[in-house]
């Protein structure tokens, strides 16, 4: 079986996993199939919208951002995990800009991107990988500042925010040197108090966020973020 028939079978909703059991794909190959597949799922996301009419536009950008089901998207953590086996380089870049976690960055479809995102940080992703805009850390950064400004969508606000805890968890950092995020304590049951680590961003379905117009690092409206379970701000920026 050649490399398009193999994209064929996985680009199938749902992918026809059972048809690929005996396949065999150099680190190369699982890494361009993990491209045009991630590629597949933001070419989705921007045409989400145009499904609804006009009236009902806003009605669905402002839904809760549950998992879509029967779409290339969801299924794109079982195919990332599926191309791993074969040596995808999750930190891999075409021709120094976009790469694949910026394909899956820009996902929206429930929590997926950041669950996916997690994957291939687990699996030597690099969260503060360079490309020729800056690094990935820093464009979604941006992202996060201009989103709360100028939110459309709240599922893709929502996706981005979770994509960009999954980062800091995993060691994400400003290019400029500066502190993520100001931490506070978290509190917990059984022992009380205890001071509030990024790396427990990991585990980015434990928390939310707010933002509010306190003033905290310049004039950007401040995001909060908190445990989900406890109702207990962990960090702010």
């Amino acid at each position: 079986m050649n490399i398009e028939q193999i994209k064929e079978h996985l680009l199938q909703i749902p992918p026809d996993f059972t048809a690929l059991a005996d396949i065999h794909l150099s680190p190369a190959e699982a890494t361009e199939t993990g491209i045009t597949y991630a590629a597949e799922c933001w070419a989705e996301t921007d045409c989400i919208e145009d499904e609804f009419s006009s009236d009902g536009h806003y009605d669905w950008c402002w839904r809760e951002p549950d998992l879509i089901p029967g779409r290339h998207s969801t299924y794109l953590y079982e195919v990332m995990e599926f191309l791993l086996k074969f040596g995808l380089d999750p930190s891999y870049t075409v021709s120094g800009d976009y790469g694949l976690m910026d394909y899956i960055c820009n996902t929206v479809n429930g929590y997926v991107a950041a669950d996916t995102l997690r994957l291939l940080f687990e699996n030597g992703g690099d969260p503060n990988l360079l490309s020729d805009s800056g690094s990935i850390y820093d464009d979604i950064d941006f992202d996060i500042w201009f989103g709360a400004l100028e939110m459309e969508d709240r599922r893709r606000y929502d996706s981005f925010v979770h994509c960009w805890m999954v980062m800091m968890g995993f060691g994400g950092k400003p290019s400029n040197g500066s502190s993520p995020l100001d931490l506070f304590n978290e509190w917990h049951p059984d022992i009380g108090t205890i001071p509030f680590e990024l790396n427990r961003l990991k585990d980015h379905r434990n928390y939310t966020f707010g933002i509010s117009h306190i003033t905290n690092r310049g004039d950007a409206p401040t995001i909060h973020i908190f445990n989900k379970r406890t109702y207990w701000e962990v960090a702010r920026i």
